[in-house]
């Protein structure tokens, strides 16, 4: 132990050594550091233009505050350490445990059972990466390259100027790209690696509680969502909420036992997935306000876990998620953190008048295939009459029914209490409470047959478990239909950045031609192209500048979006254009030049 208690010193001493180092350095070293050994060389003019001297005197006041906080710290640990060592001894035991338990999960499942279970997950690893890379980057994906994780890690977590930052994924395909060549791969891996980690978590949350053919059919529902297929391979901060949501759902029971062989590693893990959800995307607070509200409510009731550890663990998590965000908040401000300029807060009577609008579109998100949210909540019905009929046996409801069902209740109350109604994806961490539902349920209900059912009883769970796939696979194959559909335009883009990049049109033009757009989605997927091709271009704004190309003296691209585009007309009066590039999405002209072959 005494190695760990020197290496965590060393690491606070390097740290320290760097925050010394950063608030002793000129804004001139500075700003040559970030353009030449970051890799900003293309923004030398913004940068030089944003780091002022002000915004520079308050970054290093902030660090000098952080460096304080640290310095305490490691005094604090060498004070505290022989506690500190005896906590760490317990957390490595009680791993050591939980590993043992990991290895004995699948012993009580048949044959059939595992290879159904490893059968699925080859399935969904399959489909997570063919649709990585088939389907191109929605808009929010190439804002979040463009602006963010291709010009590093380091921008990536202090540049912030519209929520399409989620900041840990950013930051995470910043640094996978810096490694890897390719850009969809470095992108995207973080959240197809999290989708496959959550399969797992999954199975292992759920099998405490209910027999291994109910997993598989709450798994096979699970991933038929919409809301979880959407976001399962793209690079955004969805999926990790998931996780984060799937892990807390297996340290809350422990924490609610009088006796737990994992308490202290189940305190630590809720801390941490609070941490990183919030750092995946700030909306995650909904979840964790959910279980501390759970949490405090069993405090009250059963005097377990104490409301001295909630406080500590809230104290803690609100330090974590502030301290990753610190130099986020220093550079881009607290504003740019906390403050959604497209989502602003109504009047109460309007969020009332609102609300039940919006949790219909809500329940639409999840259940698009209303099939499939019909069954769940047939299942429902049937396990809460089989619990009732058992409720004179002194059964007493599961803490994650409870906790479910009140994550499901409890956005209405976030609504009134910050007078706003946020968009669907924000209640995306839902999914895992309404598979932990259907599993309980659908438990319960099979529980009435007794302990070895016959006849009848003996083919609810396989027939059940053979429903949910039908629909599951019904409900998929119209997402990624409706997916195609309405995200087909990317797929014109992708050929029409194959031919501006990789092919450049091979014009013989006199010189290189300007670049005009005429919608953000336009201007976002071309910048993307030639970003990703490592070109440089001059590309301007039509439909922010309708008269733009009347200044254009040389050969001119211009790139038409059909459904976010203005009419051509409007700019091309008077210009007259050679269409080298047409279908139903897009259209690219040739302006001021004599006809060529493409």
């Amino acid at each position: 132990m005494k190695f760990v208690k020197y290496f965590i010193s060393f690491l606070f001493v390097v740290a320290l050594a760097v925050g010394i180092s950063f608030i002793l350095m000129p804004r001139a070293a500075l700003v040559e550091m970030l353009v030449h050994q970051v890799g900003l060389a293309a923004y030398a003019d913004k940068i030089k233009g944003l780091l002022t001297e002000s915004l520079l005197v308050k970054a290093k006041v902030g660090l000098g505050v952080l460096e304080l906080g640290l310095g305490l710290l490691l005094a604090a640990l060498w004070y505290f350490w022989p506690s500190i060592e005896a906590y760490l001894r317990t957390l490595g035991q009680q791993a050591r445990q939980l590993g043992a338990y990991l290895t004995t999960v699948l012993r009580p499942w048949t044959f059939g059972q595992r290879l159904v279970l490893f059968g699925l997950f080859l399935v969904l690893t399959f489909l997570l990466f063919y649709c990585a890379y088939s389907i191109p980057f929605i808009y929010d994906e190439l804002y979040t390259y463009i602006a963010f994780s291709s010009r590093g890690p380091v921008v990536s977590l202090v540049f912030y100027p519209f929520p399409n930052n989620h900041v840990l994924v950013s930051v995470l395909a910043g640094a996978l790209l810096k490694v890897v060549g390719s850009v969809v791969f470095g992108m995207r891996a973080t959240t197809v690696l999290s989708s496959m980690l959550l399969y797992w978590v999954l199975v292992v949350g759920l099998q405490r509680w209910v027999r291994p053919v109910v997993v598989l059919t709450a798994l096979i529902f699970f991933f038929g969502l919409d809301m979880v297929l959407l976001y399962s391979f793209m690079a955004r901060g969805y999926t990790i909420i998931l996780l984060c949501t799937a892990v807390s759902f297996c340290v809350v029971p422990e924490l609610l036992k009088p006796q737990s062989r994992y308490r202290q590693l189940s305190w630590l893990l809720l801390g941490l997935v609070s941490i990183v959800g919030m750092a995946a995307i700030l909306t995650y607070v909904y979840c964790f306000a959910s279980i501390m509200i759970l949490l405090g409510i069993y405090a009250l009731l059963k005097r377990q876990p104490k409301i001295s550890q909630l406080i500590v663990l809230g104290l803690l998590v609100v330090a974590g998620v502030a301290l990753f965000y610190t130099p986020l908040v220093i550079v881009s401000g607290l504003s740019a953190l906390i403050k959604n300029k497209y989502v602003v807060p109504i009047s109460r009577p309007e969020v009332l008048h609102k609300m039940l609008p919006a949790m219909g579109d809500l329940i639409y998100a999840f259940f698009t295939f209303k099939a499939l949210g019909w069954v769940w909540l047939l299942v429902l019905v049937l396990g809460a009459v089989a619990f009732w009929r058992r409720r004179s046996a002194g059964a007493l409801p599961q803490p994650l029914a409870v906790l479910s069902l009140l994550m499901l209740v409890l956005p209405m109350f976030f609504m009134l209490a910050q007078s706003v109604v946020p968009y669907e994806r924000c209640w995306q961490y839902l999914a895992v409470p309404l598979a932990y539902l259907l599993a309980l349920a659908l438990e319960a209900a099979l529980a009435s047959f007794g302990p070895r059912p016959t006849g009848f009883g003996w083919l609810v769970s396989p027939a059940m478990a053979t429903l949910m796939f039908a629909l599951t696979v019904r409900s998929a194959w119209g997402f990624y239909q409706k997916l195609y559909e309405h995200e087909h335009h990317s797929f014109s883009y992708r050929r029409v950045g194959e031919l501006l990049t990789e092919q450049g049109f091979r014009l013989p033009v006199a010189s290189p031609p300007t670049y005009l757009v005429d919608s953000f989605l336009a201007d976002g997927n071309v910048e993307y192209d030639f970003t990703t091709q490592h070109r440089t271009f001059k590309r301007q704004r039509l439909d922010v500048h309708p008269q733009r190309l009347d200044s254009v003296a040389g050969p001119a691209l211009v790139i038409h979006d059909k459904h976010f585009g203005l009419e051509p007309a409007k700019y091309l009066t008077g210009h007259p254009a050679q269409t080298l590039y047409d279908d139903q999405h897009v259209t690219v002209f040739l302006v001021n030049s004599a006809p060529v072959k493409p």
